[in-house]
């Protein structure tokens, strides 16, 4: 065949195809406008740098878009909450936008406190319980509920939730305290002292309980045993001041006044804006003044003036009642005057003082929210109601008050600088940084904005900045008492103590009078003393409680609680077969509790103890068919490998459950696991069908998919899934391993990259960058992955599995052949090759590689051809690989020569391949042609091209140059499918046809026809019958023609099996039968064959 006909067949296919191609290479989309993925870039970068007011209008124009964009509507809720005026509803309506989409609890717990907030209490304890109920793993959202009843004066509901949380979490020390302190407060005094006694069981000095059992017993009228329990705490902590409070109310109580009064004054100056303190120290005035008017004689009555205007005459009581700082006499003066002018504002706002003035902050409060509906431009009452919150502790509450007042007032600068005062102590740090700069900006030597900030970053935990912003201050205004504190404070809380006393001192000279001073003095030396005290106090952590328990057994081995309470400690520190041997010691005293026994199936679980774990869980059934224990079951079951069973018993559940969402995704998992895959992926559509933004269950129907081998379909709904949930963890990774699967892992390690630096020690990402590194030939970077994931995980089985496979491909390989073959022409080829494979670096596989071939026919004798090769591959770049070999050759002639080759391939897009090779070599396997010395240099040139990953279709041409003078040029077409492909076995079936012919008839003992033509079927059948045996059938079945002569029946048949003893060593030995002319190294037309290869595995 002429060279012209065979380029004519190799480029046709190519031809068609660039036909079929939509879009020349080096074609590109012209530019459009500014969409909305650009703008989406730039909200997002307004949003990271903190814009929030600019961010949010960017968002709200593509949020149409971007409905169903979880991370978008998550940015726009927190944009709602952190501008300067933040809209609560507004931030929790996107925040459910998101939620709806990518279950978030931190979100829903920020909306729950956006709730109370906005004195929507109902709704937010709604999302808390909601949250409890759907993640019971969390017992958290009890105690954030409880917490938030809490706040709310809701406590028989508070007292509930904790308990609720306590069944989960029975060693919270803090939650039990908070439950005893409400059961105390709702005057349920018995179940007060018993929670606080139960804190005392396991920590007999814990001072919060003992403080919590003599109020309570102060409350139940035992002020004899109360009075005798705080002493007993002062002894121990004298300075203790919730202990000197409840003493010194307790003396009141019991009349002890002169006692009572020195304790009360005292406390009060540590804590002047205490309203109970001052109230008492008033009451007791108020009864020695009692007692001394008793003793005194009566005055003589006078005769009563006549009587003036009424209402003049109660404004001069009012005033009277003002200047005698009588709250109480005010409010009542003030209540008569409005009966006789009712709507007068002067009264009303006078009103509103009086209750300040009587300490009555929440009546103020309200009249002044009244008058503010009545007269919403009247900025004063504003500035007063501002000043009520204050009082009555809602900070925020007064500087959002202000906020407004601002908004009338703008001009009003020491407002401002009092607003950002009280946003600094209501903890919003980055508001009140902001007003005061707004303050600095109008004024930039406003010293109390410059103090301001200082506070701020003090409080925010930032010591040195805070200490350079009081030195600005003091080194214009160095007598400045508030930046002397404040750098006092700084000094001390950096650590640099000395220097912190120092100033002190320094200050108190100028200020010798100055009572706080000397108190925030006193409080840093009681802070260092209740430090102390605390860290002799602190609760006992898990060891301590667990040698205490001990104890308790050590005195009675059967004690219930003692072995309950172990195991929940040893759980507590994840010594799962600890905490199973004192569950099951529990329940062997307890047999009937259910509680405990499910707590101990669950266990067994972690610890892999699956069957024993199942058998207590039917036990459960069989005597309370609750469905949550029949869920239990069912994972336990999946998770021992009984899928069968477990699929019957999500079943099951399923039938009492139709609904039950939670059975149905577990039951779609386990027929994964069991590769029923039709059904799974049928009940996953189930699933979506009824719940189109069911997460979970669209990860794994996609992830189902890959497993199935069907990559192509898993990658298109991972990408799907990607543009509604761009950042999920889930998603990236199952795309990542569907692209590296399907043979693409340039665009897996682009997917990966970004999943790799945000999840820097996730075992499964690290995996899939492992597995992604190797496919593109880079063993060095896949073991730096390996690395990781086997510092973190060192006994996990895959990550041993992946690294064996990677060590595989750098270690040092020997193989040894030996294949001989006898045709019928008699002619006998018998050839030795060794040849070692190993890695001298990084991203290079090079091998030497000897061979001996003695060959021989009746006619000739023998002959010999032997060679030696040194040759490397290199994968320079994920689209290039570089080969070469070189060595020398010699036959039984005496003649030696050098031989080798180069050539490289390139790897344009993951279904296409192409590949040039070059070479010179011997035909020295031929008795003839070893005796001529023929030597042939040969082009070859050919391509790859995979449409799906079952498919291949290869086309290659081929020219050759012999020493004799003679050439030869060929082509082969082969398609080939994958028609079975399973764990265990892979069935293929294809069509190959090749053309070849040479220039000339030669007799240098090769077989060299003029014209020879070949198709055939063909078709291979490999697999492993158990992980030491396989095996491997192949041929091809066919026609052909050589010259013009007319086509005949031909075929190939080749059998091998392999026995793998162990991960190094593998032995396969097989056998082949040619009935074929054109097999080019014997020319034959039937030849049988035979060969044996070792593998050893350094």
């Amino acid at each position: 065949m002429t060279k012209t006909r065979i380029l004519v067949l190799f480029c046709l296919p190519l031809f068609v195809l660039a036909l079929d191609a939509p879009e020349l290479f080096g074609q590109r989309a012209t530019p459009s406008a500014v969409g909305p993925q650009e703008m989406r870039g730039i909200a997002d970068g307004l949003y990271g740098r903190g814009r929030y007011e600019e961010a949010r209008d960017v968002y709200l124009k593509i949020q149409p878009q971007f409905a169903a964009d979880a991370e978008l509507n998550r940015n726009l809720g927190w944009c709602f909450y952190r501008v300067r005026r933040p809209d609560l509803l507004q931030a929790i309506h996107y925040w459910s936008l998101s939620w709806q989409v990518e279950e978030n609890e931190s979100l829903k717990n920020e909306a729950a406190r956006a709730y109370f907030r906005l004195g929507r209490y109902e709704d937010g304890t709604k999302l808390l319980l909601e949250l409890a109920e759907r993640h019971p793993e969390r017992p958290e959202h009890w105690r954030d509920a409880a917490s938030l009843a809490e706040s709310a004066q809701r406590y028989p509901q508070a007292i509930s939730w904790y308990q609720s949380y306590l069944d989960r979490r029975a060693g919270d020390i803090p939650a039990r305290l908070a439950m005893a302190r409400l059961l105390g407060w709702d005057k349920k005094y018995s179940a007060a002292v018993t929670e606080y006694n139960i804190v005392l069981q396991t920590d007999p000095k814990n001072v919060t309980a003992r403080i919590g059992v003599a109020q309570v017993l102060a409350w139940q009228g035992a002020l004899e045993e109360s009075l005798r329990r705080y002493d007993a705490i002062l002894e121990e902590q004298p300075r203790n001041l919730e202990a000197r409070t409840g003493k010194a109310f307790v003396l009141l109580w019991m009349g002890q006044f002169p006692e009572a009064k020195p304790l009360f004054e005292a406390l009060s100056r540590r804590r002047p804006a205490d309203i109970e303190l001052r109230s008492a120290l008033v009451e007791i005035a108020r009864l020695e003044a009692a007692a001394a008017a008793a003793a005194a004689p009566a005055p003589a009555a006078a005769v009563a003036p006549a009587p003036p205007n009424p209402l003049d005459a109660l404004r001069a009581r009012i005033d009277d009642a003002f200047r005698e700082s009588n709250g109480a006499a005010a409010v009542s003066l003030l209540q008569q005057a409005l009966e006789l002018a009712p709507g007068n504002l002067e009264l009303q706002r006078r009103l509103a003082q009086a209750h300040l003035l009587a300490d009555q902050t929440d009546a103020a409060i309200r009249l002044l929210q009244e008058l503010r509906s009545n007269s919403p431009d009247n900025a004063d009452v504003l500035r007063e109601l501002a000043t009520a919150q204050v009082r009555a502790g809602k900070l925020s509450e007064g500087a959002d008050t202000l906020t407004a007042y601002l908004e009338k007032k703008p001009g009003d600068r020491p407002a401002r600088v009092e607003m950002a005062r009280l946003l600094s102590w209501s903890r919003r740090f980055d508001e009140a940084t902001r007003a005061f700069q707004e303050v600095l900006r109008e004024d930039p030597e406003n010293v109390e904005s410059q103090v301001g900030l200082g506070q701020v970053s003090l409080w925010q935990g930032r010591s040195e900045p805070a200490l350079g912003q009081f030195d600005a201050v003091l080194s214009k205004h160095p007598d400045h008492r508030e930046a002397l504190i404040g750098k006092g404070q700084s000094l001390y809380w950096s650590g640099k103590k000395e220097e912190a006393y120092q100033l002190f001192a320094q200050i108190q000279e100028k200020f010798p009078q100055d009572r706080e001073i000397a108190a925030l003095l006193e409080g840093f030396r009681d802070a260092e003393r209740q430090q102390v005290a605390q860290q002799a106090a602190v609760p006992p952590d898990v060891d301590t409680l667990i040698r205490s328990y001990q104890e308790v057994l050590s005195r009675n081995p059967r004690e219930f609680e003692a072995l309950r309470m172990l195991g929940e400690l040893y759980a507590r520190k994840s010594n799962f077969n600890e905490a199973v041997a004192f569950y099951r010691r529990a329940r062997a005293e307890h047999p009937q509790d259910l509680q405990l026994q499910q707590t101990l199936a669950r266990t067994l679980s972690w610890i892999k103890e699956f069957k024993e774990s199942a058998d207590l869980y039917r036990d459960l059934l069989s005597r309370d068919p609750n469905p949550a224990t029949r869920l239990e079951l069912a994972r336990v079951l999946s998770w021992g490998g009984q899928y069968s069973e477990s699929v019957e018993t999500y079943k099951q559940l399923l039938a009492l459950q139709p609904d039950q969402a939670e059975a149905r995704l577990g039951l779609a998992r386990v027929l994964s696991w069991s590769r029923d895959y039709e059904e799974s992926l049928q009940t996953y559509r189930e699933m979506i069908e009824q719940d189109p933004k069911n997460r979970d269950a669209q990860v794994e129907y996609a992830r189902v998919h890959a497993w199935k081998g069907d990559l192509n379909r898993a990658v298109k709904l991972y990408a799907d899934l990607q543009a509604l949930y761009p950042d999920d963890r889930d998603v990236l990774l199952g795309k990542g391993q569907a692209l590296q699967w399907s043979g693409r892992p340039q665009e897996a390690q682009e997917v990966l990259s970004p999943l790799r630096a945000a999840y820097p020690n996730d075992r499964e990402v690290l995996l899939a960058m492992a597995g992604t590194q190797l496919a593109l030939g880079r063993s060095d970077l896949a073991m730096r992955e390996l690395q990781v994931a086997e510092a973190n995980a060192p006994d996990d089985r895959d990550v041993q599995l992946l690294r064996s496979l990677v060590l595989r491909q750098l270690r040092p390989v020997l193989t040894l052949n030996f294949s001989p073959s006898l045709d019928s022409d008699d002619l006998h080829i018998f050839p030795y090759t060794g040849t070692l494979y190993f890695s001298p670096i990084a991203r290079i596989r090079s091998y030497f590689r000897g061979a001996v071939i003695p060959s021989m026919i009746p006619s000739a004798g023998i002959s010999q051809g032997r060679e030696a090769l040194f040759g490397s591959t290199a994968q320079v770049a994920p689209w290039v690989i570089l080969r070469g070999e070189i060595g020398g050759n010699s036959g039984s002639t005496g003649e030696h020569s050098s031989i080798g080759g180069g050539g490289f391939t390139l790897l344009p897009w993951h279904k296409l391949r192409f590949d040039f090779d070059a070479s010179r070599q011997f035909i020295n396997y031929l008795p003839l042609s070893v005796d001529k010395n023929i030597s042939r240099v040969q082009i070859r040139t050919g391509w790859d091209f995979r449409p799906t990953n079952r498919f291949l279709l290869h086309m290659d041409y081929f020219h050759g140059r012999y020493s004799d003078t003679n050439r030869s040029n060929g082509a082969n077409l082969i398609a080939s499918q994958t028609l079975v492909r399973r764990e265990r076995l892979t069935l293929d079936g294809g069509y190959t046809y090749s053309a070849s012919g040479f220039s000339t008839r030669t007799n240098s003992g090769y077989f060299a026809p003029s014209q020879l033509q070949r198709h055939a079927g063909m078709a291979s059948l490999y697999g492993r019958i158990n992980s030491w045996l396989g095996y491997n059938v192949g041929g091809t079945l066919g026609a052909e023609q050589i010259s013009r002569d007319p086509f005949r029946l031909d075929g190939t048949l080749r059998a091998s099996t392999d026995f793998s003893f162990s991960e190094r060593l593998k032995l396969s030995v097989g056998y082949g039968y040619f009935r074929i002319a054109s097999l080019v190294r014997a020319g034959a037309y039937k030849t049988h064959s035979a060969f044996a290869n070792l593998e050893i595995r350094f």
